[in-house]
C-alpha cells in the first residue's frame, strides 16, 4: 500500500511539475527581439529599450514551460546572421519537428527606401523577399522545410510581408496593417490563447481586440491590427 501511494505521488507530481509536457516535445521557438539598437532617433531609444525588454520578458515568461527548445536573440544578439544560423541548427536537428518564430523588430512598407523589409542589428533593413530566398538556401532546407510552422510578426507594415514569409515555407503568418503601436500587449494576448490550444486565427482575433490605435491621431498612421495569411486552423 505504501509503495502504491509513493508511485501515485510520483506519477501525479510528474504530471503537475514536469518542465516540458509531451505536447511540447519536438517543438522549438526562435524569437528575435530588437527595436533600440539601430534607431537613429535618440529620443526614441529609451522607449524602444523599455518596449523590447518588456517583449523579451513576456516571451520568456509565457513560454517558460513550453517548447522543447527555445532561442531568444535580443538587442545586439538580434542579428540576421544569428537568425539564419539558429534557424539552420533547428532545421537540421533531428529531435525538432516543428519550428515557430516570433519576430519583434522594425518593419518597413513597400514604398519605403528599403522596400517591404525588416531590420536586424547587423545590417540595413533587408527585404523579406531576400530573407525568404536566404532561408531557402539554408543547407538541409528542402528536407526539413516541413518543420516551419508559424511566424508571429510584430513588425510595422507586416501585412506587406505576408506572402514573402509564406514563400519561405511557413504555414501561417501575421502582420500589422501600418505602424504597430500596441507594444507587447497583443503578443501576450496571442500567446495566452495559443497555449490554451486555440487556433492561430482564433488567437490572433483575440489579440486584435487589444488594439490601441485609437489613442493616436490619424496622421501617425497607427495600424496595429494584424492580418493573417495561410492556414489559420493550426494550433499549438
Amino acid at each position: 500500500m505504501k509503495i502504491s501511494v509513493v508511485l501515485l505521488f510520483y506519477f501525479f507530481s510528474r504530471m503537475a511539475f514536469s518542465d516540458i509536457s509531451i505536447t511540447d516535445n519536438g517543438k522549438a521557438l526562435l524569437s528575435i527581439v530588437n527595436l533600440s539598437i539601430k534607431t537613429t532617433r535618440n529620443y526614441w531609444k529609451p522607449m524602444y529599450s523599455i518596449e523590447e525588454d518588456q517583449a523579451a520578458s513576456t516571451i520568456k515568461k509565457m513560454t517558460e514551460n513550453r517548447y522543447q527548445e527555445k532561442i531568444l536573440l535580443t538587442k545586439t544578439r538580434a542579428s540576421y546572421a544569428g537568425f539564419l544560423e539558429n534557424l539552420e541548427k533547428l532545421l537540421n536537428n533531428s529531435n525538432i519537428k516543428i519550428i515557430d518564430i516570433i519576430l519583434y523588430v522594425h518593419g518597413f512598407r513597400e514604398s519605403s527606401p528599403f522596400g517591404a523589409a525588416v531590420e536586424f542589428v547587423d545590417q540595413d533593413p533587408i527585404k523579406v523577399t531576400l530573407i525568404a530566398e536566404d532561408i531557402q538556401k539554408i543547407p538541409g532546407y528542402e528536407e526539413n522545410k516541413h518543420k516551419l510552422r508559424m511566424l508571429y510578426s510584430d513588425a510595422c507594415w507586416g501585412n506587406q510581408h505576408l506572402s514573402q514569409w509564406l514563400s519561405a515555407g511557413f504555414k501561417v503568418v501575421n502582420g500589422a496593417t501600418a505602424y504597430d503601436v500596441n507594444w507587447s500587449v497583443d503578443v501576450k494576448a496571442f500567446l495566452t490563447k495559443w497555449f490554451d490550444g486555440q487556433t492561430y486565427l482564433a488567437a490572433m482575433t483575440f489579440a486584435n481586440k487589444f488594439n490601441k490605435d485609437y489613442l493616436f491621431p490619424k496622421s501617425m498612421e497607427a495600424g496595429s491590427h494584424k492580418d493573417i495569411l495561410g492556414d489559420g486552423s493550426i494550433s499549438y
